[in-house]
């Protein structure tokens, strides 16, 4: 269904039948849906692996999984971000490229993904193909969790700060570099407060 979809960078739109008057997603590509298919795929295809010579129809699935996750995957790094200033783009147009949503670091809502969220998945896409750009882009969001202040303002749900902290500690298994631990733990100190002042931890900050 979805690979005659792509443009010619890979991508693929945020959804497949978009009335043309809903303007916020007519010709709106999902640059981080775009990765989780591919990486799906390549997990998908590992673990038919191990049927590999059963038929010769099974061995063609498994190279058109692997052959159509590098193209998302290309896709989703051709996306408009700009990792030196911390843009995670999770919207774009299609024609113009411009960005037209942009993943928050704290404070996601829904149908709106934090940047750890996609980065993690990046590290999984890195972790199966080796590709260092997908490392590259998770370092980058790593960053941004480690150098932008938790905000006092807003309510930030849970979630985000699990994954922030779980990326942390992924970039550390996977880099080896025990400063992604030290910011981990650090940030670990500032959410501890956030969110468990009380008995009972709370589900959004504030």
């Amino acid at each position: 269904h979805w690979w005659p979809l792509r443009d010619s960078r890979g991508l693929l739109l945020i959804e497949s039948r978009t009335p043309q008057d809903m303007d916020r997603f007519d010709r709106v590509n999902a640059p981080g849906q775009t990765l989780s298919l591919g990486v799906s795929l390549l997990e998908s295809a590992n673990l038919l692996e191990g049927r590999a010579g059963a038929c010769a129809e099974l061995d063609a699935l498994i190279r058109d999984m692997r052959d159509r996750a590098a193209v998302y995957i290309d896709g989703f790094l051709a996306a408009p971000h700009d990792l030196g200033r911390g843009v995670f783009v999770i919207l774009s147009h299609r024609d113009t490229g411009a960005i037209t949503e942009a993943m928050p670091i704290w404070g996601s809502v829904y149908g709106t993904w934090p940047a750890s969220y996609v980065a993690l998945t990046s590290l999984l896409g890195y972790r199966l193909t080796g590709k260092s750009q997908l490392l590259a882009w998770a370092e980058a969001a790593g960053r941004a969790y480690a150098n932008q202040p938790f905000p006092a303002d807003t309510a930030v749900p849970a979630m985000d700060a699990g994954l922030g902290i779980g990326l942390l500690a992924e970039l550390s298994v996977v880099t080896g570099e025990q400063g992604w631990l030290q910011e981990g733990l650090r940030l670990a100190e500032t959410l501890l407060r956030v969110y468990c002042d009380e008995p009972l931890p709370r589900g959004a900050a504030g």
